[in-house]
């Protein structure tokens, strides 16, 4: 009765501690109360519990309603597992007890409310399968196993050995340190089995071979949620409500909630119909598909009514397990379910019977259900409670007796075990979330397809405004010097290169020369519109009067009129067509003419191309390159397009869009299948860190294949379409235009009654002829002309009849083709649509990144490495010249009749005349001039853009670089030092120490009471500032550390003389001699690993004595004043309540942890202060000297870590991109001047300061990274432990050094540079000259001087080393002395530390040094500048640029008189300014003048013997004004 007793009060007490726990009860308030009252020994420590914000928060959460809550949940926790822990003692207690008093074969029950126990003695025999059953259907059933051998392992057994059995159930599990927040135990109850020996001594069972079968009941008065009821007939009917699946889809979360806890899944469901079957897929992490086509599925499984579980709340159901063995390593599953149709009931179910095969019935027709259903998704797990009191579920297995009233668990140990059970909310039906996406749920895709819509709408704008403007470049141009009377046509198409500034504005002339004839000068000109534009290909039409014959070269030139650099012009080549036999040749150029580039020439002959020239390398490179990136490339192409292809930009963006949409629709279809593809399997080619899969060359095929097709066609169907009326071809259309002119030059001046049989055959401009004339022609004309008409027309059906037309398509294909695009459109677009929505915002996210960087690479990478490769291979192996660019429609133009040169009279002219004034190339005088001006402008405009980039780069640079910089650094440093180091006090500051005793009071009384934040001026507790230290303002990351070095012992020899006076002596601190051995406290022994730390200390005592590498500290090597410390040592972590640290460092004090071997003491502490967004490392630096003393230093280093890209941080993060720009930029400028350079670029100055900017901002941009690393792990640290967590700030201080000494680097150079702009001023600039002219004499002034210096150097150093602090060390002597060649030397300190030698050393240093070397210096300086101001050859003349660029600002803006003006005299006459002009330049124009009066004299003397003979004596050219003829009166002679 006692034991009963005492295990019901004990029961009871456990129920009582976890109820509130476990949230199964309410929570007392003065629980409540007594857990959120401030503790008494509160401190700011970020060991205590209570202020520990991560120990109470939930996830985010961070309110002080859910600190406070979970404050008490925490304590009630921990008094919950003390009481544990007492109740399971006192049962081991009672089960000795009752094993004293029990014989074999006897059994004590204990059946209380609150327990049930039973204890049993039995022998070991026995075991084997037993059975224990206990109140509420709790059920242990041992294995059939030999437990002599696990019970008594190398010892004597037998099955007769007397055994106790003792079996516990309570009806709620212990809550544990996670049984509320993870495993759920809180609708279990609890069952541990417990195996005693004859002594009462536990004995352990673990490892079985055969697991122990425990059934484990549910607390009986929780209510089971009821299951859901489906109503399946009612979204069936329709195909819309379930999106014509064939599976109903149900989805639960099998996430464990840590590692050692895992989860198993439970599908119930019944059919409100008895006699129905079902078939129920499903699969992990994604949605199941089963049909004809496709399995995608984890497993399946045919349900016929047979197959019914009853159970008591629900009568019967299906159920369907994955136990937590199938469950692990995944996230979700999700169930398909659907119902058998009759023929699948009758072949699967006969007779209602169980389906024992495994396969399952597979169909393409969506789910039909006949009937509703009711489902429940749940899970389930079994746990047992570890030492640490922590359920966990390792070694035990969820078995398929599992149900909503109890667990079956398999396990291979002996513990307390409890089941886990989580209710689910209401499963999720997909098919409805399919049927009704919404626009905030899935804004990433209904985003990308709206702005797909709206950039095809812009591209189609663009590209229609294009397509008319290209029409107006296919027209060909008559050119505007031809003849009427010529009547041979020559075609002349000119291609310009895409080089920058290909492009001229200036007036392009050409001589033309075959075997017999040439053209005379001809000029290229359209009146209508731009010609000769880079990248542009234009067409002429040249009239001559008959055939040249076979063309021999072409000499072509310009007159430099164009402006700046459109005056200059890159011909590609020219193709020239006779359009009477249609031959092609072809006048190859490749070059420049601008007098600015390569050679300097406007004015260049070039021969007729051979068939060896048309197929050179260079030339079928750029020329198959121009073609593929124009119009191969498809999306270049819309910006490109050549004006001659049919088609059009319009079409061409379409179909962009629709390879675009289906290539996302692919990427987006085999997004997961790439996935998964990417796991090693079976069969894979492993190529370093690649590995590639069948399955992934595989779909990257299907991919190519399903996108390569239907682009392809509709391409094809675009690029051969007829247009709906047969357009004239524009050569065709230009010669109608020019015969048209020709006409209305007939009716201006036809005689229509004279002589009219002549008007069919004569064809004249201005047929103002003599009666004799025409009575001659009439005679001779009598026979009509041959008709060369026919001829022609033969020989054209001959040309077509050879020449093989390609396959085009009618016109109103391009309805098909848009329908078509359309069609591939909206089902990418919906199918894209429906994959987004099923993959939910945020993996939509992903793909969009990766199809976006695909997209991009393509275009910009792969595409045009494709095209050039192409191109290479064409001009390689094909080598064959075609003229693509040139319209086709031309290649069957034959000149008709009335097209050809009809008549053999010409317009009776004296003379046929074409002016040539200003078309005579420039002159070699000329052409320098134009150079010079040209070289000049392009340097000013160079200078200009050199000034705006530069200062533009100077700014950016100085707002990364003082943006780095943080104002309020300073003064946090400032305090930080002065309350740290307590610098105000005078007996008692850092500074002061000078003795170890010293160094102890000072960490004792000044630095330790900081480390905690004391109470406010009003006596108030500093409760919500846990981690902050004595300011209250900085914030500590972790704990602060003190770090010990120290040098082995004896690591010095005593010389010999000495050793029975010395007994020791220790070295100075190096990282050869560091003492890295572990010791006993006391520095007693060195530690023995087998004998352990002693037990007499506490963890941080014997801790401090332990050697510690970098690696276990995460510090990094620190270069003090006197050494450069490593970055190991002996550390003490300032952890815990003051009191016990002050007991710590008291004991450590006593225990001599800083000795004669120590050589350095380290604190360091890392802080935050969220005021001004910065972080803090504090070094507090003792290096014990062996010479005795101390010599104490101290660093606070603050700077900015975290990167805030909102507001100014995104600001500072554009400018900094931006800046790496101008570096790439600069640095391919510097590149190519190093080729053009070679090693004169060495030789420059200002070479070595751009290189020094480029590598300083380089190496930046890698340390900038580095830091931004660094940034994230502590921030990631920082934000996953909320600070409570230590963290070294060390590394990220060193980074952020780096990169402010680099960008002060970058800064120091950049500004100097600017100094070169100064070149510009003469003074300035004869400055340089000097200093470049004295190099040598100065190079060897140096070094005269450096040895005087340096022998000097010796002299102090070696006279007043020991006597002087400034002569030290040799650095410090160096310093001196520089300031004594600045006369800032005070001379007192080297007359006290000799009275002789000083000053007369002194004086000698001022004497040779100063007085001598100094006047040498300026000597060599002003005789190089008398030099060089007498030689102007030795001068620059950059400076003259100057001038050119203040003359032309006159020039712009009208202001002062400009050079020119200058050079203007004054008229002897009547005294105003004219500019001279060479007579000669003027002959030519007076030459032309000339001949047009003389031609005008003879044609009007003609018109008027010819008018004068007419009858009735009218003109018939003059009119009056109103369409009547003016008549003419006779005059007698």
């Amino acid at each position: 009765m006692a034991v009963s007793g005492i295990a019901d009060t004990l029961s009871k007490i456990s129920v009582a501690a976890n109820t509130a726990t476990l949230d199964r009860g309410s929570v007392l308030t003065l629980d409540y109360e007594r857990a959120n009252t401030l503790p008494a020994d509160y401190e700011t420590d970020l060991d205590t519990v209570w202020s520990n914000p991560n120990l109470f928060a939930d996830g985010d959460d961070f309110s002080t309603e859910t600190i406070q809550k979970n404050r008490n949940l925490y304590y009630q926790q921990q008094n919950a597992n003390q009481i544990l822990a007492l109740v399971d003692n006192s049962i081991t207690s009672m089960v000795q007890v009752l094993n004293y008093h029990m014989n074999i074969g006897q059994t004590n029950v204990i059946s209380t409310d609150a327990m049930a126990m039973i204890t049993s003695k039995q022998t070991i025999g026995n075991l084997s399968a037993s059975i224990i059953s206990q109140a509420g259907g709790a059920q242990m059933t041992l294995p059939s196993i030999d437990y002599c051998a696990l019970l008594y392992v190398n010892q004597t057994c037998s099955d007769s050995i007397p055994i106790v059995v003792n079996s516990v159930v309570t009806p709620l599990a212990a809550a544990g340190n996670n049984g509320r927040t993870q495993a759920s135990v809180n609708v279990s109850r609890s069952v541990g089995l417990s195996i005693f020996d004859s002594q009462g001594t536990s004995k352990p069972i673990q490892g079985l071979s055969k697991p122990i079968e425990l059934l484990i009941p549910r607390d009986t008065s929780i209510v089971i949620p009821q299951m859901t009821f489906q109503n399946a007939t009612g979204r069936t009917s329709t195909s819309t409500a379930n999106n014509n699946r064939q599976f109903a889809l149900f989805y639960v979360n099998v996430t464990g909630p840590s590692a050692t806890v895992t989860l198993s899944a439970t599908f119930e469901f019944k059919s409100v119909h008895p006699s129905v079957g079902y078939v129920v897929i499903y699969r992990f992490d994604d949605i199941p598909l089963l049909n004809t086509s496709v399995n995608k599925t984890n497993g399946h499984r045919v349900f016929c009514p047979a197959d019914k579980v009853y159970t008591d709340s629900d009568g019967y159901v299906y159920q369907y397990l994955l136990d937590n063995s199938q469950t692990a390593n995944h996230t979700s599953a999700m169930f398909g379910i659907r119902e058998l149709n009759q023929t699948e009931f009758v072949q699967y179910c006969p007779n209602n019977a169980s389906f024992g095969n495994s396969t399952v019935p597979v169909t393409d027709s969506p789910a039909n259900f006949s009937a509703n259903y009711y489902i429940r998704v749940y899970t389930s797990g079994c746990y047992y409670l570890d030492k640490s009191y922590n359920w966990r579920s390792d070694g035990l297995m969820v078995g398929s007796k599992t149900s909503h009233t109890q667990t079956q668990c398999y396990s291979d140990h002996l513990t307390t075990f409890a089941g886990g059970w989580l209710v689910l909310p209401a499963p999720i039906n997909w098919n409805y979330v399919f049927a009704n996406a919404d626009f905030s749920k899935n804004i990433t895709i209904y985003l990308t397809l709206i702005l797909l819509a709206v950039l095809y709408t812009s591209f189609m704008i663009y590209a229609r405004h294009k397509d008319k403007k290209d029409v107006e470049k296919l027209g060909v141009t008559p050119l505007p010097d031809n003849i009427l009377n010529d009547k041979y046509y020559y075609q002349i198409i000119v291609f310009t290169g895409l080089r920058k500034d290909s492009g001229t504005d200036s007036k392009v002339h050409f001589i033309i020369s075959g075997d017999d004839e040439e053209t005379g000068v001809r000029t290229f000109e359209d009146p209508q519109r731009k010609i000769l534009q880079r990248g542009g290909i234009d067409s002429f039409i040249m009239a001559v009067p008959k055939s040249l014959g076979r063309l021999n070269y072409m000499r072509i030139w310009h007159d430099n009129s164009g402006v700046g650099n459109r005056a200059s012009w890159f011909m590609k080549y020219i193709v020239v067509r006779n359009l009477q036999t249609m031959e092609k040749n072809h006048f190859i150029c490749q070059q420049w003419f601008a007098v600015e580039k390569d050679d300097g020439l406007v004015d260049r002959l070039v021969p007729v191309a051979g068939e060896e020239q048309k197929t050179e390398f260079a030339y079928l490179l750029s020329k198959k390159t121009y073609h593929s990136m124009s119009d191969g490339h498809l999306w270049f192409s819309v910006f490109s397009r050549p004006p001659a292809i049919r088609f059009t930009r319009t079409q061409r963006c379409t179909c962009c869009f629709v390879l675009l949409l289906m290539s996302m629709l692919m990427n987006i279809m085999y997004y997961d299948q790439k996935a998964s593809a990417d796991v090693k399997t079976t069969g894979g080619i492993a190529m370093g860190p690649f590995y590639i899969t069948p399955e992934q060359i595989a779909i990257g095929i299907i991919v190519e294949l399903i996108c390569f097709l239907p682009s392809t066609i509709l391409v094809e169907m675009f690029r051969r379409l007829r247009p709906r009326r047969r357009p004239v071809p524009p050569v065709r259309e230009a010669l109608r235009h020019m015969q048209e002119q020709q006409q209305q030059k007939k009716e201006q001046a036809a005689v229509n009654d004279i002589h009219p049989q002549l008007t069919n055959y004569i064809v004249n401009s201005d047929p103002v002829l003599s009666r004799n004339e025409l009575d001659n022609m009439r005679k001779t004309l009598v026979t009509p002309l041959t008709n060369r008409q026919t001829v022609g027309q033969v020989y054209r059906d001959e040309h077509i009849s050879k020449k093989k037309k390609p396959f085009t398509l009618p016109w109103w294909f391009i309805f098909i083709a848009y329908g078509l695009s359309a069609l591939v459109v909206c089902i990418s677009g919906f199918f894209i649509w429906a994959r987004g929505v099923e993959f939910g915002d945020v993996k939509t996210r992903k793909w969009l990144t990766s199809s976006i960087t695909g997209f991009f690479s393509s275009i910009l990478v792969t595409q045009p490495v494709k095209v050039v490769f192409t191109a290479i291979f064409f001009a390689l192996i094909i080598r064959r010249d075609e003229d693509i660019n040139i319209d086709t429609d031309d290649d069957d133009l034959f000149l008709d009749g009335d097209e050809e040169y009809l008549h053999a009279f010409d317009d009776g002219s004296l003379l046929t005349f074409r002016s040539k004034s200003g078309h005579i190339p420039l002159t070699e005088g000329e052409l320098a001039y134009a150079r010079d001006k040209r070289m000049k402008e392009i340097r000013m405009w160079e200078i200009v853009r050199e000034l705006i980039a530069y200062a533009s780069f100077l700014w950016i640079l100085y707002l990364v670089s003082y943006s780095n910089r943080d104002p309020n650094a300073f003064f946090l440093m400032q305090h930080l030092r002065e309350d740290l180091l307590d610098l105000n006090s005078q007996t008692n500051g850092f500074t002061q120490i000078y003795r170890l005793d010293q160094y102890w009071t000072w960490v004792n009384t000044a630095f330790l009471p900081r480390l905690r934040a004391s109470n406010w001026y009003n006596g108030d507790r500093p409760t919500n500032l846990s981690g902050f230290i004595g300011d209250k303002t900085n914030r500590m990351l972790g704990w602060t550390t003190m770090r010990q070095l120290r040098v082995k012992p004896d690591s010095c020899s005593i010389l010999t003389a000495f050793r029975n006076i010395v007994p020791f002596c220790e070295a100075s601190y190096s990282m050869l001699n560091e003492d890295k051995r572990s010791y006993y406290p006391n520095w007693s022994a060195v530690y023995n690993e087998t004998a352990g730390p002693w037990s007499n200390y506490s963890s941080s005592i014997n801790a401090a004595f332990m050697y510690n590498d970098s690696d276990a500290l995460d510090t990094y090597s620190y270069i003090g004043e006197h050494a450069t410390y490593a970055s190991g040592g002996y550390v003490y972590t300032f952890r815990g309540q003051m009191s016990y640290l002050q007991s710590n460092l008291s004991l450590l004090q006593e225990l001599s942890w800083i000795d004669m071997h120590t050589r350095a003491v380290m604190i360091q502490m890392s802080l935050y202060n969220p005021n001004v967004n910065l972080f803090i490392l504090v070094t507090i630096l003792a290096e014990f000297l062996p010479t005795g003393g101390i010599y104490p230093t101290a660093r606070v280093e603050p700077f900015t870590l975290s990167n805030d890209y909102q507001g100014f941080g995104l600001f500072k993060l554009i400018c900094s991109i931006i800046y790496m720009f101008f570096i790439v930029y600069y640095m391919q400028r510097e590149i190519r001047s190093l080729f053009t350079r070679r090693m004169a670029y060495f030789r420059d100055f200002w070479s070595y300061m751009e290189i020094g900017i480029i590598a300083c901002s380089w190496a930046g941009l890698g340390v900038y990274i580095w830091r931004a690393r660094e940034a994230s792990r502590v921030g990631e640290l920082f934000q996953q432990t909320n600070g409570y967590a230590y963290v070294n700030l060390q590394l990220a201080v060193y980074a952020n050094d780096t990169l402010t000494f680099l960008l002060g680097f970058c800064c120091f150079f950049g500004t100097i540079k600017f100094l070169r702009l100064l070149r510009f001023n003469q003074r300035m600039s004869m400055l340089s000259s000097t200093l470049a002219y004295a190099f040598k004499d100065l190079l060897s002034f140096s070094a005269m001087f450096s040895i005087l210096y340096l022998s000097y150097l010796a002299l102090f150093y070696l006279l007043f080393n020991s006597k002087i602090w400034a002569c030290s060390d040799p650095l410090k002597t160096a310093q001196m002395l520089f300031e004594m060649m600045l006369l800032k030397f005070d001379v007192s300190d080297l007359y006290s530390a000799d009275i002789f030698l000083g000053p007369f050393c002194f004086t000698l240093f001022v004497f040779f040094v100063v007085f001598i070397c100094m006047s040498m210096f300026i000597s060599i300086i002003a005789d190089a500048f008398r030099v060089v101001r007498n030689n102007f050859a030795l001068q620059s003349n950059e400076h003259e640029i100057v001038g050119f660029i203040i003359n032309q600002m006159k020039k712009w803006t009208g202001l002062g008189r400009t050079q020119e003006m200058d050079r203007l005299h004054l008229n002897p006459y009547d005294g105003s300014r004219v500019q001279y002009h060479d007579p000669v330049t003027l002959f030519p124009n007076k030459m032309d003048e000339l001949l047009v009066a003389l031609n005008k004299i003879y044609m009007d003397t003609k018109r008027n013997d010819t008018f004068m003979l007419r009858p009735g004596g009218y003109n018939p050219l003059e009119e009056d004004g109103k369409g009547g003829l003016i008549a003419t009166k006779k005059h007698k002679p």
